[in-house]
């Protein structure tokens, strides 16, 4: 299945970016700005509305399994509880820090691509001014 691509061709469009459900890759044909300028913004736009949060869910994930591992292995032979509670605690407590890394992710890259996007607006707006474009 190939991903829906997202013009955006004025600031309108840029703002449209924040509100939408983030799928598709986003294509700028914004005349204010020269090819080299486009490729970067949209690369850096769609790297943060593409992203998924599951790398910093794997990075909570890994961080959480060496202390476990070491605390198991410092506990072992000595558990208050029957070793199917320790799965169960294991099995909570890994999913549980995937899953606070990935929301953790989504936020982050939600909070970048409103930074870039304001970015990119102001710089184009200034820009408009600037060359008389009053651009919206």
């Amino acid at each position: 299945m190939e991903r829906e691509t997202i013009s955006v061709d004025d600031l309108s469009g840029l703002e449209r970016l924040l509100r939408k459900e983030r799928s598709g890759r986003i294509l700028l044909n914004l005349p204010a700005l020269n090819a080299a300028e486009a490729k970067t913004w949209q690369s850096r736009l769609n790297s943060h509305y593409s992203n998924c949060g599951c790398s910093t869910g794997q990075v909570f994930l890994t961080g959480i399994f060496g202390p476990y591992l070491i605390a198991l292995w410092f506990r072992a032979g000595s558990l208050p509880w029957p070793w199917w509670v320790e799965v169960l605690l294991a099995i909570t407590l890994f999913f549980g820090s995937a899953l606070l890394g990935k929301a953790t992710g989504l936020t982050m890259a939600s909070r970048r691509l409103r930074n870039d996007v304001n970015t990119l607006t102001a710089l184009l707006r200034e820009r408009g001014r600037r060359d008389g474009d009053g651009m919206r």
